[in-house]
């Protein structure tokens, strides 16, 4: 009757063990296949604005500047204000690089006062008719993220006719860049008027005027 008992008790343990295995398969699977669908950036509308402003202030040659906020628990990316060029940021038809003294002190005053991260890069490919990062900029964006000891990092990149822009986001990693949809705030950031007046010293902003542009929100999430 023992060995009988015991018999049983192994063979109820073994048949749970299959269940959990199949039940934690079957969980990893739906992770999996969630985490195929393309990621989500939130952007406040303020911020999409401020991004085609820049890119339309230079509709011919490229531009960029930088995404900061901060991830959530469950790892969306939430951009809450977003900076330009600096006044000595280089500017070519088919490269730009960022003033790095202007980055480095403007980061440092929205961590200090706003608590924000420095979480993505944005920059234009003004009409050259390409819509996504190029082969150079996705080798840019996984050797820093790997060389950094980073998970993730946003890349934007924008587009333009002579006044119109459309952005697109792209959520990176260490292997690749993935094309993400917006999920935009229809209203202004809570930072950005605070943030343009404590540091209006400091910031450079573009000086395409408002009310002339009209903005793409490529990939736009439902």
């Amino acid at each position: 009757m023992k060995q009988a008992s015991l018999h049983n008790i192994n063979a109820r343990r073994k048949r749970l063990s299959l269940l959990l295995a199949r039940g934690l398969n079957n969980r990893v699977s739906k992770e999996t296949e969630t985490h195929r669908v393309s990621p989500r950036i939130v952007i406040y509308q303020s911020e999409f604005e401020y991004l085609a402003k820049c890119i339309l202030d230079r509709n011919d040659i490229e531009t960029g500047g930088q995404l900061f906020g901060h991830w959530t628990s469950g790892g969306t990316p939430v951009i809450l204000y977003a900076i330009g060029p600096g006044p000595n940021a280089n500017h070519q038809p088919t490269f730009f690089n960022q003033d790095v003294e202007y980055l480095v002190k403007v980061g440092h005053l929205l961590k200090r006062r706003f608590g924000l991260h420095h979480i993505g890069e944005w920059h234009s490919h003004h009409q050259l008719g390409l819509d996504h990062p190029s082969r150079y900029d996705v080798q840019t964006m996984t050797s820093t993220i790997r060389g950094k000891g980073l998970k993730r990092f946003l890349l934007c990149i924008g587009t333009c006719s002579s006044d119109a822009a459309s952005v697109r986001g792209f959520y990176c990693d260490e292997s690749r860049c993935t094309d993400a949809n917006w999920d935009v705030i229809p209203v202004a950031s809570p930072i950005r008027k605070e943030a343009d007046l404590s540091f209006e010293d400091v910031l450079v902003h573009p000086g395409y005027p408002d009310g002339n542009r009209t903005i793409k929100q490529s990939s736009y999430g439902q």
